[in-house]
């Protein structure tokens, strides 16, 4: 084992690449706009109150949207979905593009992707980790809209059960 901060960081990286993580994405509508970007660190906090976590890179245009306290909605994603969520992880893409032809809005004006389950949230309390924005949010409402297994994020890869 080492101490210094540099190599922990990256012994930490090929750590973390051999636990699987749900792949999601976070979609919000803010001022006129549509945001969404594909988050792997989607995970349950408190079932009293309802509580969620993810992380979002500091440089994520998403980020403004929740900060100025947009509602937003977690889709997490099907194993056949891939697809989806690399064109919400692509920072090349503009916004809108990546919603063509995919989404209708639910009643607080949220963009809705098909997907396995969708949380939809507001933020509640977000915090500066390191090169990330921890959001910890309240649940406002749970769905299971999809049927299917869902997609993972391992090694570097997209992966399905089994």
């Amino acid at each position: 084992m080492t101490s210094d901060p540099l190599n922990v960081g990256e012994a930490l990286r090929r750590v973390m690449r051999r636990v699987p993580s749900p792949v999601t994405v976070v979609t919000a509508a803010w001022d006129g706009e549509r945001y969404g970007a594909t988050i792997g660190s989607f995970t349950s906090v408190s079932l009293a109150p309802p509580l969620v976590s993810f992380n979002l890179q500091h440089g994520s245009s998403l980020r403004m949207a929740l900060e100025a306290g947009a509602p937003f909605a977690v889709h997490v994603l099907r194993d056949d979905q891939a697809d989806l969520a690399a064109r919400f992880a692509r920072p090349d893409l503009a916004m809108p593009e990546r919603f063509d032809e995919l989404t209708q809005d639910d009643e607080d004006g949220v963009p809705v992707l098909p997907c396995l389950a969708r949380v939809r949230g507001r933020v509640h309390t977000r915090m500066a980790a390191g090169d990330h924005l921890l959001v910890l949010a309240d649940v406002v409402g749970a769905e299971e809209p999809g049927e299917g297994e869902p997609l993972l994020y391992l090694d570097r890869a997209f992966r399905r059960l089994g």
